[in-house]
């Protein structure tokens, strides 16, 4: 009996190793169009190193802990080599906090010919609402396709730095998909507390017979 025991514990415990959930989908406001790599229309993110500049943000919610595995934004440089930081910044009575959250923050660099793809993040984040934010580097600018077939709620900043944010539901939505995965709590997870318990109660029936019959 114990060693069915072990065994079953033994599988408990692999199933809990492999067990992950599929990703899916938490905000899609590309919605199947193409990126433009013509003469793309959208809304402007740049930074003048203190002076005007431009930021957005695009809302998403989470209703339970979540994972943040990939991003996909249609942006692009305005000028060669374009660079800028993308990442999650929490809620802030529905525009952006202003400040990206440690560790769920990438600088890249924008180009002309494809979207941004950010792959394996691993962003962990807590059930509420959070915005994923393009800031540019300071003297560099660039673009951010927007859907003008779908409605999302977004935000800008109008002037780089001072944390003025405007909550935006009305004009077309920059175009992005993110996609996570819950943090795993693996529904394996209550079967190999009750395999361990078994396993220590038939341990502990066994040791009492063992000094019955001594």
């Amino acid at each position: 009996m114990k060693s069915k025991l072990a065994t079953t514990v033994i599988g408990l415990l692999m199933l809990c190793a492999i067990q992950r959930a599929s990703a899916t989908t938490i905000l899609d406001t590309i919605q199947g169009l193409p990126y433009d790599t013509g003469a793309p229309g959208g809304w402007d993110f740049s930074n003048s190193g203190g002076g005007h500049g431009q930021s957005l943000g695009l809302e998403f919610v989470l209703a339970s802990p979540t994972a943040i595995t990939g991003v996909e934004a249609y942006v692009f440089s305005q000028f060669a080599n374009g660079r800028a930081n993308f990442g999650i910044m929490a809620d802030a009575g529905g525009v952006p906090s202003g400040s990206f959250i440690t560790g769920d923050v990438s600088l890249v660099a924008l180009g002309y010919s494809a979207p941004l793809t950010l792959n394996s993040l691993g962003w962990s984040l807590d059930p509420g609402t959070y915005w994923l934010v393009g800031v540019a580097i300071s003297f560099e600018q660039g673009g951010w396709q927007a859907n003008p077939t779908f409605d999302s709620i977004w935000a800008v900043d109008g002037a780089t730095g001072n944390g003025t944010w405007f909550n935006n539901s009305v004009l077309p939505p920059p175009m992005a998909l993110i996609t996570g995965e819950a943090t795993p709590l693996p529904a394996a997870l209550p079967l190999f507390a009750t395999g361990l318990g078994a396993l220590a109660f038939f341990g502990c029936r066994k040791k009492k017979k063992a000094a019955i019959a001594w």
